[in-house]
């Protein structure tokens, strides 16, 4: 791996992302190692009693989802819940992490971590309401953007209806994703990152935050070279390498016992010394403080999106642009129907 990558860990700005190739090795509580897309859509049509020609995994859980949505989502909660994580994955849940985003649906790296991470495992579907990240790391976000094998009933993202109507309407968790991919070092690891919502959402978040991501790293066992210089468009370079290289990289970099407020620290040296007396709401708190001056605002409040509907009515944090333009805006309806209800409360009340 690069040294790169370890400084931006280090300094609390790495984010994970989990790709079907982080569940290599994984089994399920029979002992039979979980499946890949193409071993999946062959189960599945095994298990309907049809004959398989190598369709993708999309085309075959559409095929099966019209037919007989009740057998599907039966089969894949038994297949792909209550599995036992690799240790490459387990030896990665164990180090802190501010957030991991997954499009597995598996529950491997949860196992994995509630069994070895020191951090309160937290637990996101792409349409829950978002969270802020928690500063002192005490807590680990586990995104699940495509749907979670133990909650078939909630819909997954496979087939291209679903596709379809995630690049409608993207989901939040996809968005704040986006809005993370340009703030912190990205790791992917076992995706090629082929997937449409995620490219959609990645490629708005260029449009409309209008700012590069930071240098990001992806970790495939192979890529091609046309895939390189696509990645390389997208400021990502590929390392070749899997799961278990990852995490023989990081027990060999990180030798000693890192802890959340380690990471928390790094980004906030000037808590190391005041936090060590706080208590973790304390240390939360102080840690979520801003310090603000005449660089970190913007030149003019002018707003660039002007007409438009903020982010911030979509659930995201306000920027300071919102704050300097009187975000939220004072609607004139609901200030009248207060001032109607202050002078006419008591003739109403009769």
């Amino acid at each position: 791996m690069l040294p790169e990558i370890r400084k931006a860990y280090l300094d609390g700005r790495t984010m994970l992302f989990l790709g079907a190739g982080a569940s290599v090795g994984c089994v399920d509580p029979a002992g039979t190692e979980l499946p890949m897309a193409s071993d999946l859509a062959k189960e599945l049509s095994s298990d309907m009693g049809w004959s398989y020609s190598d369709e993708p995994l999309s085309t075959v859980y559409s095929a099966i989802n019209a037919t007989n949505s009740a057998r599907l989502q039966s089969y894949i909660r038994r297949r792909l819940t209550n599995s036992r994580p690799s240790a490459a994955l387990s030896d990665i849940a164990s180090f802190p992490w501010p957030r991991v985003y997954t499009l597995n649906i598996d529950d491997c790296f949860e196992n994995a971590a509630r069994k070895t991470s020191q951090q309160k495992l937290e637990i996101y579907f792409r349409n829950s309401p978002l969270e802020e990240l928690d500063p002192i790391f005490h807590t680990l976000q586990l995104i699940k953007l495509n749907g979670s094998a133990d909650k078939p009933e909630d819909g997954f993202i496979f087939s291209p209806q679903e596709y379809g109507e995630g690049s409608r309407r993207i989901p939040v968790w996809y968005k704040e994703l986006a809005q993370n991919y340009s703030s912190y070092t990205f790791l992917f690891i076992g995706s090629r990152l082929h997937e449409p919502l995620l490219q959609h959402a990645l490629a708005e978040m260029r449009s409309t935050l209008r700012r590069s991501p930071l240098r990001g790293y992806v970790v495939t066992p192979t890529a091609t070279d046309i895939e390189k210089h696509h990645l390389e468009g997208l400021n990502l370079q590929h390392i070749s390498g899997g799961i278990q290289d990852f995490a023989s990289w990081m027990r060999q970099e990180f030798t000693g016992k890192l802890t959340g407020w380690d990471l928390a620290v790094a980004r906030r040296p000037e808590l190391r010394n005041i936090g060590q007396t706080l208590t973790d709401k304390q240390k939360r708190a102080l840690n979520s403080v801003i310090l603000v001056s005449s660089e970190s605002l913007p030149r003019t409040s002018v707003s660039e999106e002007t007409g438009k509907i903020r982010d911030f009515y979509r659930g995201f944090k306000p920027k300071w642009v919102d704050i300097l333009d009187d975000i939220p805006a004072n609607i004139t309806f609901i200030g009248n129907f207060i001032k109607t209800i202050e002078q006419h409360g008591g003739e109403l009340s009769g």
